[in-house]
């Protein structure tokens, strides 16, 4: 935004100051971090994930992110507008799956910062597939 050539108030603050406006300043990171140690903790105590193979493991999140994608899959017609639902519904799956299964087992093995690079990762692969999903809604409706 303090890029942008349009006058706006974000040009004069600093990236801290537009951070701290937008919410993401460190107490945000601190708590992120604090859910997600929570959450992997809670995964390893559950599966024991520890103590099974790395085979095991995929085994496990590809159940339970097939579980999370059926329960968020909206029955599909022949309209456009069914098939938009389903693969906005599909991107957010996926999203979630990710953020609250797949990131935080990364987590487990690589720390924090895994979290944070899957999280991008998880971010931008979500934002790809709406685009696409749009990009396919008009594509339907000429």
């Amino acid at each position: 935004m303090k890029e942008n050539k349009s006058p706006s108030a974000f040009k004069a603050l600093s990236k801290e100051e537009v951070l701290d406006q937008l919410g993401l300043n460190e107490e945000y990171w601190k708590k992120r971090e604090a859910i997600m140690i929570e959450k992997a903790d809670y995964l390893n105590t559950k599966f024991k994930l520890n103590e099974r193979s790395e085979e095991e493991i995929k085994s496990l999140f590809k159940v339970l992110y097939q579980n999370s994608v059926s329960q968020n899959t909206l029955s599909k017609g022949s309209n456009c507008q069914a098939q938009f639902e389903a693969d906005i519904a599909s991107a957010h799956a996926t999203y979630d799956f990710m953020i609250y299964y797949g990131c935080t087992v990364l987590a487990l093995r690589t720390g924090p910062g895994g979290y944070a690079a899957c999280a991008a990762g998880s971010v931008y692969n979500a934002t790809l597939a709406v685009a696409e999903a749009i990009d396919a809604y008009n594509a339907c409706m000429e």
